[in-house]
């Protein structure tokens, strides 16, 4: 059982991490802080409350229970974060001061309370903690506090993921939500279930059969549910981002080559770019070449490329990259044939292309460079002397 608590531990640690770093210097974005910080809250959980870990913590600190009670606040800690994220999605923007200010005063005084009641308990740790402590009321109270925070977040988390899941454009986040809301819907079974099991040991009821299994089962499948719909829902965009980007810069690697060899003059200088960074530098630099290619080509070109287009029964956004890559095609081989420019080229409109975000320009430009490899006319005698 540590083993898997340890396992959720690495896999929440490595989705803060990636998160972060994704993060950093995006202050307009406090929900990705408020995930990251959550997954590494949860991380610590899971390192903390493993019966492997919590003698030796509690041996460090010569302090009773004292890894049970910083294990059970880095969990509410967490449920703390998210219930930022989450009133993000349900007020469409900023939670106000005043209701975050309330929201740090009932954790503080949630997690001032507990260690109140389970230090002055002085109880011992034992894996059946609730069937040997919870006899004692300052231990069921402990308990019940922990659960009820919990169950109020989980009941916030199911609403929100719940109801704005379908309305979310990225597969990925939708997924993320739909896991969480999974989860939470296990984490409020399992916070009732914990209740009721604490209460009838307080009660010294009997009837609490198979605990040792439901109890760990249930904690295990939301713990694995949540920490999977978060680390979806923050390295899946990332993540299909990158396949996307991979994809786009081989796509237009041919183009660019041979426009950059032909015209090294739009080269920029590049030193140490990331992915984003070289994949923006190969379209600023198909453009600049396509614009310098302008003088080579005229509106009777155009027309003729654009009715052979339309007889090959091409339409739509096709027909605009199909008459795009062969001109640009066109207008490169006269320049290598050494073909007169126009004396002056007004700057053409260079198509009819979706909006102007970084992977509808490669999407477009992936069209275009396929028609630049195989143009529709291969004669270039209609180009301007």
């Amino acid at each position: 059982m540590s083993a898997l608590f340890y396992l959720l531990a690495f896999v929440c640690w490595a989705g803060a991490l990636c998160r972060m770093v994704g993060a950093r210097g995006d202050r307009s974005s406090p929900a990705k802080r408020a995930t990251w910080m959550t997954l590494a809250l949860l991380g610590l959980a899971f390192a903390v409350l493993p019966e492997a870990s919590r003698p030796s913590i509690d041996a460090l600190t010569g302090v009773r229970c004292s890894a049970r009670w910083f294990g059970n606040s880095c969990t509410l800690a967490a449920a703390f974060c998210i219930q930022g994220v989450f009133g993000r999605f349900g007020n469409q923007g900023s939670p106000s001061a005043r209701a975050f200010g309330v929201r740090l005063a009932c954790f503080v005084a949630v997690v001032s309370v507990m260690a109140g009641l389970i230090f002055s308990a002085n109880p011992r740790d034992a894996a059946d903690f609730i069937e040997v402590n919870a006899k004692t009321g300052a231990v069921l109270g402990y308990l019940l506090l922990n659960l009820c925070y919990l169950c109020i977040v989980m009941t916030q988390a199911i609403g929100v993921t719940f109801r704005f899941a379908p309305q979310v454009s990225s597969s990925a986040l939708r997924l993320g939500l739909r896991l969480v809301a999974c989860g939470s819907t296990c984490g409020l079974t399992f916070c009732l279930y914990k209740s009721l099991v604490a209460v009838s040991a307080f009660l010294e009821l009997k009837g609490r059969y198979f605990e040792k299994i439901i109890g760990p089962s249930l904690g295990l499948l939301a713990a694995a549910l949540i920490v999977a719909g978060l680390t979806i829902a923050s390295l899946g965009p990332g993540a299909a981002d990158a396949v996307r980007q991979r994809a786009a810069i081989k796509s237009l690697e041919p183009m660019w080559l041979e426009l950059t060899q032909a015209m090294p003059q739009v080269v920029l200088k590049a030193d140490h770019q990331n992915r984003t960074e070289r994949l923006y530098r190969k379209i600023i630099e198909i453009r600049d070449a396509q614009l310098a290619l302008n003088a080579y080509q005229d509106d009777e070109l155009r027309c003729l490329v654009r009715k052979t287009a339309q007889v090959r029964g091409l339409c739509g956004s096709r027909l605009d990259a199909a008459v795009e890559g062969t001109l640009l095609s066109l207008a490169l081989a006269a320049m290598k044939a050494g073909r007169e420019a126009a004396a002056s080229s007004p700057v053409k409109d260079l198509g009819g292309r979706p909006s102007p975000d970084l992977m509808s320009e490669c999407q477009w430009l992936v069209q275009v460079s396929e028609f630049f490899r195989s143009p529709l006319l291969e004669d270039s005698a209609t180009l301007p002397v």
